[in-house]
C-alpha cells in the first residue's frame, strides 16, 4: 500500500478519537451531573474530585502495560479491541442509568478510563506511523481539534440530558450507539505492523514507568517535552473540575441545576481546538517547542484573571476562552515533538510513560482541589491559586526552553 494511502487513513483515526472522546466527556460529565443531583448535601466540589480520582486510577495502574502492549503488536488491532469492549461498557452505562446506580456508574468510569488508558499510547504511537515527519504537527493539530469539538457536543449533549426527563436514561443509549460508530471508524484505518517490543510488563508499574523514564534521560528534550507536559495536564484538569463551582457561583445556581454550569466547559473547549490549530499553523511543516513558554504564560494569565472576573459573566467566558487557546498552543508542540523524538520501538512505553505523569498530575489537581476546599477558599480564589503556580512554572519552562530556536526541529 502506497504511502498516499496509509496517510489517507489517518481521517479514520481523527473520527475514531472523535467518538471517543465524545463518549468520555458526555459519559463523564452526566454522571457528575447525576450524581450532584442525587446528593445536594455533598459539595459539587467533592464530587467533582471524587468524579476525577476514579477516571485517573486506571491511568496509574494500567498505562506501563498499555506501552509494552502497543510495541508489542499492531496499534491498529489495538485500537479495533478496545473499540469493542466501549460497546460493552457504555451499554452497562445505559443499564446502570436506568437502575440509578451510582456504584455501577462508578465502575462503568473505571472500566471506560482503563480502556482509554490502553487506547492512548495505541492513537498517539500511529500518528507517526501513519503520517510523515512534515505532516506530523498538522496531523496533531486536526486531532486536538477534532477531540476538542467532540468535547463541546459532549458537553451540549450533557447539559441538555441532565435538564430532561429520564434524560440519563437517553444519555446511555446515545452512548452506545456512540461507541457503534466509534468501532466502524476503527476497523477502516491502516493496519500498521508490530514494532516487536520485547519489553516485559512487572506488575510493579512504577518500576517498569522508571525503567522508560531512565531509558529517555539523555535525550534533554525528549524528557523535558514529557515532564512539563505532566504539569499542562495538572493545570487543565484543575480548571476543568473547579469550572462546573466557579460557573454554580458566577451563574447562582443549585445542585438541581448544576448543568448549566457545565456550559462554561464550551468555551474552552472551542478555545482549545482554536488553539491547537493556531499552533499547526506556526509550526507548519516544524515542532516549534518555543510556542510552550507562549501558552504556559496565557494558562497563568487567564488563571489569574478569573479570580476577579468571578461575578462578571461577560469577562469571565472571555477568559475561559483564552485558556483554552493557551492550552491548544501549549499542548501541540509537546505531543508532536514526543511523537517525533521517540524511537519507533519504544514509543508505546514512551507515551505510555508519558501518560502515566500526566495523570499523576490530573491525580494531584484533584488533591489540590480537596485542600483549597478544605480552607474553604472560593472557586475564583482556586483559580488564583493555580494561576500564581502556572505563572512560576511558565517562568521555568521558558528557561528550560531557553534554547527555543535550536530545539525547533526541522524535519
Amino acid at each position: 500500500m502506497t504511502k498516499d494511502i496509509i496517510q489517507s487513513t489517518f481521517k479514520w483515526l481523527n473520527i475514531t478519537q472523535f467518538f471517543g472522546a465524545l463518549n468520555d466527556n458526555l459519559y463523564k460529565l452526566s454522571m457528575a451531573f447525576f450524581l450532584i443531583a442525587a446528593n445536594p448535601n455533598i459539595a459539587p466540589d467533592t464530587i467533582m474530585a471524587c468524579v476525577g480520582a476514579v477516571f485517573v486510577l486506571p491511568f496509574l495502574l494500567f498505562s506501563d502495560a498499555a506501552g509494552a502492549l502497543a510495541d508489542r503488536i499492531s496499534k491498529q488491532t489495538i485500537i479495533v479491541r478496545l473499540k469493542i469492549l466501549e460497546i460493552v461498557f457504555m451499554g452497562s452505562g445505559l443499564i446502570f442509568f436506568y437502575m440509578k446506580n451510582s456504584m455501577g456508574l462508578y465502575l462503568v468510569l473505571f472500566s471506560m478510563c482503563t480502556q482509554s488508558a490502553f487506547f492512548g499510547p495505541a492513537k498517539y504511537g500511529i500518528i507517526p506511523e501513519l503520517v510523515s515527519d512534515q505532516k506530523l504537527s498538522k496531523a496533531n493539530s486536526y486531532l486536538i481539534s477534532a477531540t476538542f469539538i467532540s468535547i463541546i457536543i459532549g458537553t451540549l449533549m450533557a447539559s441538555l440530558f441532565a435538564g430532561g426527563q429520564n434524560g440519563f436514561v437517553y444519555c446511555g443509549m446515545v452512548c452506545t450507539v456512540v461507541s457503534l460508530l466509534g468501532f466502524s471508524a476503527s476497523v477502516k484505518i491502516y493496519k500498521t505492523p508490530s514494532k516487536k517490543g520485547t519489553r516485559d510488563v512487572s506488575i510493579f508499574f512504577f518500576l517498569g514507568i522508571w525503567k522508560t523514564i531512565k531509558s529517555i534521560s539523555g535525550n534533554r528534550e525528549l524528557l523535558t517535552a514529557v515532564l512539563i507536559s505532566s504539569y499542562f495536564w495538572f493545570a487543565a484538569a484543575f480548571a476543568q473540575m473547579n469550572l462546573v463551582p466557579y460557573g454554580m457561583d458566577l451563574m447562582h445556581l443549585t445542585s438541581e441545576n448544576s448543568n448549566l454550569a457545565g456550559c462554561l466547559y464550551l468555551f474552552a473547549a472551542f478555545g482549545v481546538g482554536s488553539g491547537a490549530l493556531l499552533a499547526g499553523w506556526f509550526s507548519g511543516s516544524e515542532v516549534k517547542l518555543g510556542i510552550v513558554p507562549l501558552g504556559a504564560f496565557g494558562l497563568a494569565a487567564s488563571l489569574i484573571g478569573l479570580n476577579f472576573a468571578a461575578h462578571t459573566f461577560t469577562w469571565a467566558m472571555v477568559l475561559i476562552f483564552f485558556f483554552g487557546i493557551s492550552a491548544g498552543l501549549f499542548i501541540l508542540p509537546l505531543n508532536a515533538f514526543i511523537q517525533w523524538k521517540t524511537p519507533g520501538k519504544i514509543r508505546g512505553s514512551v507515551l505510555a510513560a508519558t501518560n502515566f505523569l500526566n495523570f499523576t498530575g490530573i491525580l494531584c489537581a484533584s488533591l489540590m482541589i480537596k485542600i483549597l476546599h478544605g480552607f474553604n477558599l472560593s472557586s475564583g480564589k482556586a483559580f488564583m491559586v493555580a494561576g500564581s503556580i502556572t505563572c512560576i512554572f511558565a517562568l521555568g519552562s521558558m528557561i528550560l526552553l531557553r534554547n527555543g530556536g535550536e530545539i525547533n526541529s526541522q524535519f
